[in-house]
């Protein structure tokens, strides 16, 4: 037996284990012992639009996608232990990447919880087992102060920072918010931060309402909907409807107290500031 021949039997045999491997770590998501529905790509809609309240995991084969498996599947065991109506998903985005695009999956691990058919809120949390159940009994379960992506990754804030796929309907459940629509590369929107990661903060200590982020270089169509023309650009929303902008200053003081009552004019736009910039589009 020549050195080529040997090569290629090796070869094949390492495949073959490699193949054993990946089917035996499948077998260790037990989803039928856990409740979970593994739906195929046709009957996706089918299982939304008919389930009242349904959990829906993205798997996007990531190491971080792979760890939060169990402890999926560890609340929606506990749930239907619990009789909850609530029913759990599983879509493998590697066998059902025609999905990926349809639903915008773009992070990590992307969990969704639908309502009566609709998109109703994203699992935004850290990535715990109770942070999953908090967020299953319920969707609007505010965030802690945490960390951002990003430009973000060094401001603990309480911003939810929305996607395309997320903004309409967190803006339905959520009747009173102001998005802080920006640019990474954006040197007013840098300095604006700290004061909005601060407010937020503050907004949720006294249940005011709720501060959130839109990038505008990943979806610039969403920023031209609400004519976003320089960065950042703040808006009020009043039950999912565009209402009011913010044109005040970098003051935490004048940001919240704005923010309490929209419809007045912001404390700097009663005077010159120079402080009160924009980066244009």
């Amino acid at each position: 037996m020549n050195t080529k021949t040997l090569y290629l039997l090796a070869t094949t045999l390492l495949l073959m284990m490699a193949s054993s491997s990946i089917v035996e770590a499948k077998k260790t998501f037990d989803f039928e012992e856990n409740k979970v529905i593994v739906p195929a790509s046709k009957a996706i809609d089918t299982l939304i639009s008919s389930t009242k309240s349904l959990v829906v995991f993205f798997y996007t084969h990531t190491k971080e996608s792979e760890k939060f498996v169990n402890a999926f599947l560890k609340v929606s065991s506990q749930c239907d232990e619990e009789g909850s109506d609530t029913q759990f998903a599983f879509v493998d985005m590697e066998t059902e990447f025609t999905l990926r695009k349809k639903f915008h999956i773009q992070e990590p691990i992307t969990i969704i919880y639908f309502k009566n058919g609709q998109h109703y809120a994203d699992f935004i949390l850290p990535k715990t087992s109770p942070n999953l159940k908090a967020f299953v009994e319920d969707p609007n379960t505010p965030i802690p102060p945490m960390y951002g992506p990003g430009t973000w990754s060094k401001i603990k804030s309480q911003v939810y920072h929305l996607t395309t796929r997320n903004i309409s309907s967190f803006l339905n459940s959520h009747p009173k918010t102001i998005i802080m629509f920006y640019s990474p590369n954006c040197g007013h929107c840098e300095k604006m931060k700290p004061a909005y990661a601060e407010a937020s903060i503050i907004a949720q200590d006294n249940k005011l309402g709720d501060f959130a982020s839109f990038d505008c270089s990943v979806e610039r169509s969403v920023c031209e909907k609400y004519q976003v023309q320089g960065f950042p650009t703040m808006i009020y929303f009043s039950k999912g409807k565009d209402t009011y902008n913010y044109d005040g200053d970098r003051s935490v003081t004048d940001l919240v107290a704005w923010f309490k009552a929209p419809s007045s004019p912001a404390p700097a736009s009663k005077q010159s500031n120079k402080e009160n910039k924009k980066d244009e589009l």
